[in-house]
């Protein structure tokens, strides 16, 4: 009876330290993870002796808070023998530029920030001084950690390749009417003044009289006296002047040239923004009236043609050729035909946005992020 109850108690003290010990080591929580997307946008092509900006930045997907997020821009640029370094400068104080080994011919820029919430992103600004000579091209790469218990810290990357050429742009100069012509007064001419010849007056011979000698002798000296004193000559009568009508010759009025105004080119990418998505359709569980609505933002008209949309799920909208114009609003349906807003159609039998959160993004033919829409 004693081994028995000896060997109960050992059994029983056994199975004591075991809870003891099963209890007393403390259990590691989840870890949170965070689907971190980087992106990077900015100009492809830039000038020698020209400042390129850039935006880096990334988005949290989900489906945890992303905490301690570091957003790391790698530099390629001028890692070449013959050129130096160009140090960009930061425009954002959550930024610095560190070393990152290589003896000092290697940098990265570390951009800090505590907390991301999940469909939120943050961007920062990131300048180069281009120098003025042509370097071979290179690349803006910006990666993205975060949660430090994340076991591959390293999501997804983006970067983009930069070609620097000579000058810059020639600039268009703002006013291209053709200028309006100036109507010139043509001075009337002079008159002409033609003078008609006047006749010579002919004098009618005095008639003769025939008298005496004796009265002859008298006549002579009374005449001799007359004119020692007096001239007797033939009387004129002035000639009036013409009176002259100038002749008016009429000026003859210009030819106006009609102005044409030009027509504005359609560019190939500008601030197109997701102003909504509408992701809850009514038409059935295959939803095909959903859709995503962008607008054009910017004063000129932009083509279209290979911009891609898509979801966290990776659905892909290519955009057919296509010139939205300044303001106006489209909409791309998951598998509805509108013409009345712009007619694009993923074609999709399904579903694509998510009811209880998605996000969509907004891509160039160039492959540069221009705008995301989450909710």
């Amino acid at each position: 009876m004693k081994n028995n109850m000896k060997t109960f108690i050992f059994i029983l003290l056994f199975i004591l330290v075991i809870i003891f010990i099963i209890f007393s080591v403390p259990v590691k929580a989840q870890d949170p993870v965070a689907d971190m997307v980087a992106h990077v946008t900015g100009p492809t092509i830039v000038y020698t002796g020209s400042i390129a900006s850039y935006k880096v930045g990334a988005t949290n997907l989900g489906p945890d808070i992303a905490t301690n997020v570091i957003v790391r821009i790698l530099d390629t640029q001028y890692q070449y023998e013959n050129y130096p370094e160009p140090y960009p400068y930061f425009l954002d104080p959550r930024c610095e530029w560190v070393e990152n080994g290589g003896g000092g011919m290697d940098w990265m820029g570390q951009c800090n920030v505590e907390n991301v919430a999940v469909g939120e992103s943050v961007e920062f600004d990131i300048s180069y001084n281009i120098l003025p000579y042509i370097p071979p091209p290179f690349s803006v790469n910006s990666s993205v950690i975060a949660n430090e218990y994340d076991p591959t810290p390293y999501n997804r990357d983006a970067y983009i390749v930069v070609t620097v050429i000579d000058g810059g742009p020639t600039p268009t100069p703002e006013n291209t009417d053709i200028p309006t012509p100036t109507e010139t007064e043509t001075p009337l001419p002079s008159p002409t003044w033609t003078n008609t010849p006047t006749p010579e007056n002919t004098d009618a011979p005095t008639p003769t009289q025939t008298n005496t000698p004796t009265q002859i002798s008298i006549l002579n000296q009374y005449l001799s006296l007359i004119s020692n004193n007096f001239y007797f000559g033939p009387t004129h009568t002035p000639t009036p002047k013409p009176t002259l009508t100038p002749t008016l010759t009429p000026t003859p009025k210009p030819t106006l040239t009609p102005t044409l105004t030009p027509t504005p080119q359609p560019h190939n990418t500008g601030n197109i923004q997701i102003t909504s998505i509408f992701y809850d359709g009514v038409k059935g569980p295959e939803e095909p009236d959903e859709y995503v609505e962008i607008q054009n933002k910017e004063g000129f008209p932009i083509q279209l043609n290979n911009w891609t949309l898509r979801d966290v799920q990776n659905h892909v909208f290519t955009f057919p050729s296509f010139v939205i114009q300044p303001g106006q609003v489209c909409r791309i349906y998951t598998n509805e035909q509108h013409p009345e807003w712009c007619g694009f159609n993923y074609h999709n039998s399904v579903a694509i946005w998510n009811n209880g959160g998605d996000c969509g993004y907004l891509w160039d033919l160039n492959g540069t992020h221009i705008d995301d829409y989450c909710y």
